[in-house]
């Protein structure tokens, strides 16, 4: 695939379900694509009609989880689509193989924040290890490969995390 200009990156989040599927493997596997960073056409029309700030991202850490989407989608489904419900697979891998990430500058031209790399914020448990092999990263400016954000004070849960919020933002791993 080649992806131009994203609000938000591509990835995978999977719905995992029977038996031991907290532990079941998973592997997700994205290859062969090109991801361009922001286009020089403009979010914002000269005549000022409408105008979209937001912050652009390559690719989102992709996932899998025991409650989720189902992975065809057959209709209508509530956004936004990477939504996890319910405790992550421990058992996933991302691998990627002969990307191309191309033209991403830590910032767009609006000013919003701008990176190859994004975490899913609805992803609090755990970020699967994102392996990559053959990678080539063309004109990608100093800060614009990762948003590694901090665990959202609302995550944390009795039932799930206890009094301080979930930690998965703290235990990404990419490794090239």
């Amino acid at each position: 695939m080649i992806m131009i200009d994203n609000r938000q990156g591509f990835g995978a989040s999977l719905n995992v379900k029977g038996k031991d599927a907290d532990y079941q493997e998973i592997r997700i596997e994205l290859n062969d694509n090109k991801i361009y960073g922001e286009s020089p056409i403009s979010d914002c029309p000269d005549d000022g009609s409408f105008c979209k700030r937001t912050d652009k991202y390559g690719v989102i850490m992709s996932g899998a989880a025991m409650k989720g989407k189902v992975t065809h989608i057959t209709g209508a489904s509530s956004l936004p689509v990477q939504k996890i419900k319910g405790l992550a697979n421990w058992g996933t891998v991302q691998k990627m193989h002969r990307n191309q990430f191309i033209g991403f500058d830590s910032v767009t031209s609006l000013g919003n924040r701008q990176a190859i790399f994004e975490m899913n914020v609805y992803q609090p448990d755990y970020l699967p290890m994102m392996e990559f092999f053959d990678s080539k990263f063309i004109d990608v400016k100093d800060g614009a490969l990762a948003y590694l954000m901090d665990p959202i004070p609302g995550w944390a849960s009795l039932t799930d995390c206890g009094n301080y919020p979930c930690t998965g933002p703290n235990n990404a791993f990419l490794t090239f």
